[in-house]
């Protein structure tokens, strides 16, 4: 048992919250077409990486400077912007009308759509404190927070730090 003063700057508690987005593919790739092949980091080196390959029917949207197509999952869809050879993403995002442009406009194309698609995973971690106390969320970090009604000695309790895993 630790005995907390306040002026000894205990962390007292944690709450923690993670977001997880799990889905599947409405069309499956065939895990035996999975293959390994070179993937283009933006500063043009090659990394060997395993690919995911399949036909799939759907749409292609073509517009100045990207192509588009969309992955049906089985709670929503995944889009996938690519930039035209010799552009970057920086530049497909350089303003927010190019941006819409990319996941909104283009010529639409149906037919089926030879998919090779690298396998991945994304993670972020934000450091959240300074935009909730932008957003008006302060006496929760200061001195003059009241968290009474979360702990019997809640004086000097105060947020120090909020992260958002996801």
């Amino acid at each position: 048992l630790v005995e907390y003063t306040p002026s000894e700057g205990v962390q007292v508690m944690s709450l923690i919250n993670t977001v997880y987005f799990k889905d599947r593919w409405t069309v499956k790739f065939r895990e035996n077409k999975t293959q390994e092949d070179d993937f283009v980091l933006e500063d043009g080196q090659k990394v060997r990486h395993e690919f995911m390959n399949g036909s799939v029917p759907g749409t292609v949207y073509e517009g100045e400077g990207y192509t588009r197509g969309v992955l049906e999952m089985e709670r929503g869809s995944m889009v996938f912007v690519l930039p035209e050879e010799g552009s970057s993403v920086q530049e497909l995002a350089a303003s927010a009308q190019k941006l819409s442009e990319a996941f909104t406009g283009g010529k639409e194309q149906a037919g089926y759509i030879q998919w090779h698609l690298p396998k991945f995973s994304f993670d972020a971690s934000m450091q959240l404190s300074d935009t909730l106390q932008s957003l008006g969320v302060k006496l929760a970090f200061g001195p003059e927070a009241d968290f009474t009604k979360m702990t019997d000695s809640a004086e000097g309790l105060f947020i120090s730090s909020v992260t958002q895993n996801t």
